[in-house]
């Protein structure tokens, strides 16, 4: 009787330490950093940080979602299964 250990659920995808697996099916770290790089990109970070004075409250609140979108993408980047859908909203703040 032959064992095999099933990895990935019941759906049939691979998991990444499969030896069959390319690199180009799991998200990297790196796209993880692309996709916060995105958002930062998206608030228009700054253009906002280059005309705004730092005293005001709109760049406060800009500067800090850039922390969270941060702070995310090193928290997502570190997680050994990068989930599939990482780019969703539902893992970023907003």
């Amino acid at each position: 009787m032959h064992l095999r250990l099933i990895r990935g659920g019941l759906d049939g995808a691979p998991h990444p330490d499969d030896e069959n697996t390319g690199s180009d099916t799991w998200p990297t770290p790196d796209d993880v950093r692309r996709e916060a790089a995105r958002r930062i990109r998206a608030l228009v970070y700054e253009r906002a940080r280059a005309g705004e004075p730092e005293n005001l409250p709109y760049f406060s609140s800009l500067r800090h979602l850039k922390l969270q979108i941060e702070y995310t993408s090193i928290a997502l980047a570190r997680l050994r299964d990068i989930p599939a859908d990482f780019a969703d909203d539902s893992y970023w703040p907003a």
